[in-house]
């Protein structure tokens, strides 16, 4: 289903659909209004860029952590 343009009569920034509701655009997001910011961590950068990683310890890890890597390392 195509959407139209907005009527003379829709609000700014909302779109009508073929059904005559209409659909309100979402504001960009702001600092103030994010709830978080999503960073890569050193394993994500490690693999962008093909270098290795070495995770000291890694057998007193938690189970999850563990089978969250396997699931990464695995080929």
């Amino acid at each position: 289903d195509a959407m139209e343009a907005p009527s003379p009569g829709a609000a700014p920034g909302s779109t009508e659909t073929p059904r005559g509701s209409t659909i309100e655009e979402a504001e960009p997001a702001t600092a103030a209004t994010q709830l978080f910011q999503w960073y890569d961590g050193p394993l994500v950068e490690a693999m962008k860029q093909g270098d290795m990683l070495l995770i000291d310890e890694i057998s007193l890890a938690d189970d999850s952590v563990l089978e969250r890597l396997n699931s990464v390392l695995e080929p």
